[in-house]
């Protein structure tokens, strides 16, 4: 999935496997079976970098993509936080023509030479209701293949 783009700030989120694929849930909402291993790749102004981090469980997974459904169809909804840190999501401005969503990365997910540690970089990430509702699809399908277990 791609946020932003074009001439500005950019956000690819992929969901790459499940950080322990071997486990076996052995209760209801088992943690440990349910972190997954995101992968982003960031351009910042000039920069770029990679992180690969266990930021998300599949629940949050299936939550991320239903809140950027909802966004995308205008509906209004709160700040997206989840169990780690990593990311943030929110919206800044919306209108017919589309919507700026903020998505705060911190800790793991920003590299030292980009901000120190426990400072957080905001990107501004505007987008077409047509181009967040293709993000969504295709953030939905990746999460489709990484169910909660347990």
């Amino acid at each position: 999935m791609r946020l932003g783009g074009g001439s500005g700030d950019s956000l690819a989120l992929r969901i790459d496997r499940y950080q322990f694929p071997a486990i076996e849930p052995s209760v209801e909402d088992d943690w440990d079976a349910n972190w997954l291993m995101i992968t982003g790749r960031v351009g910042y102004g000039d920069m770029s970098w990679t992180f690969r981090e266990p930021c998300l469980t599949a629940g949050e997974a299936v939550g991320l993509g239903a809140w950027l459904r909802r966004v995308a169809s205008a509906a209004q909804v709160g700040r997206l936080e989840f169990t780690e840190p990593l990311l943030v999501f929110s919206i800044v401005a919306q209108d017919d023509a589309g919507v700026t969503v903020r998505v705060v990365l911190a800790a793991e997910s920003v590299p030292e030479a980009v901000a120190a540690p426990f400072e957080e970089i905001a990107l501004d990430l505007w987008m077409s209701r047509a181009e967040l509702s293709a993000a969504a699809a295709a953030w939905e399908a990746g999460a489709a293949e990484f169910p909660p277990r347990g």
